[in-house]
């Protein structure tokens, strides 16, 4: 597992081998593992950032299925008890859809707090 990826790298497949990538939205990714420092370019054990087995688990399952949109169904089903709940600013900042207002400067209005505040706190990291 490598993430959250900020930028391309290669990579090769041997002959029959198989790739199924999950793209995060958001704040998703942090959601899932949690705040956890996780070095960047470097391939950790997912089982180390949730305490449980669930992905041995989840590649078994996946493996049985042939069908990607099967898979894929089966991942979101498998994530929903992971994902931690949005907490009330990034939910505002990820659901920010007026283009000609600063998202920032909206949701410090909306939350009595300042624009450095919103900029600074961690979910700011997470988008």
């Amino acid at each position: 597992m490598i993430g959250p990826v900020k930028q391309a790298f290669d990579y090769s497949l041997p002959p029959n081998a198989e790739i199924l990538t999950v793209n995060f939205k958001d704040d998703a990714f942090y959601r899932f593992f949690g705040t956890t420092a996780i070095a960047e370019h470097v391939p950790m054990n997912p089982e180390d950032l949730v305490n449980e087995d669930c992905f041995n688990i989840l590649w078994h399952e996946l493996n049985k299925m042939t069908d990607t949109n099967t898979r894929v169904n089966h991942i979101l089903k498998f994530s929903e008890p992971y994902l931690a709940n949005r907490n009330k600013i990034a939910e505002q900042l990820a659901n920010f859809k007026e283009q000609s207002l600063n998202p920032i400067k909206s949701v410090a209005s909306q939350n009595s707090q300042t624009e450095r505040n919103i900029a600074q706190q961690r979910m700011r990291k997470s988008f």
